[in-house]
């Protein structure tokens, strides 16, 4: 694991994020899951030195129309200012997806930030009222 990617998980873990370290599939392009009561789960991977994703899937079981849930995305990302939501169906489940990408060195001050503004971004999700009723 590099050491920009060990800060980010030890940062994870100091705001009460559980980490578990994932296998890679591919050398060198490590990764973990960080769990937390209060926030959804996040994948975190590090797709090259200074660009680490930070993803999370919601599974969804409401049966609302494909419309309605591109209209609910479009909206969301209207309104988020660092993830990019997507809707996406993979072995048979559907998924609310957002990404979004930590570039550059680890610095404690600017990723504090960035995880707040992911934070507020997530919980844009349950204030929109079409994205509650595309995808709740």
């Amino acid at each position: 694991m590099s050491q920009t990617l060990q800060k980010i998980a030890n940062h994870l873990e100091f705001l009460g994020y559980s980490i578990e370290m994932k296998d890679s599939k591919e050398p060198g392009n490590p990764s973990f899951t960080a769990k937390n009561s209060q926030y959804p789960n996040l994948f975190v991977w590090e797709w090259q030195p200074g660009f680490t994703l930070i993803s999370s899937s919601f599974i969804i079981e409401n049966s609302s129309s494909l419309e309605q849930k591109h209209a609910a995305v479009n909206e969301l990302s209207g309104k988020v200012d660092v993830v990019n939501p997507y809707y996406e169906q993979e072995n048979g489940k559907r998924l609310l997806t957002f990404s979004t990408y930590y570039t550059g060195e680890y610095s404690k001050e600017l990723f504090g930030k960035f995880i707040s503004v992911l934070h507020k971004d997530i919980g844009k999700m349950y204030n929109i009222p079409s994205v509650n009723k595309a995808f709740s």
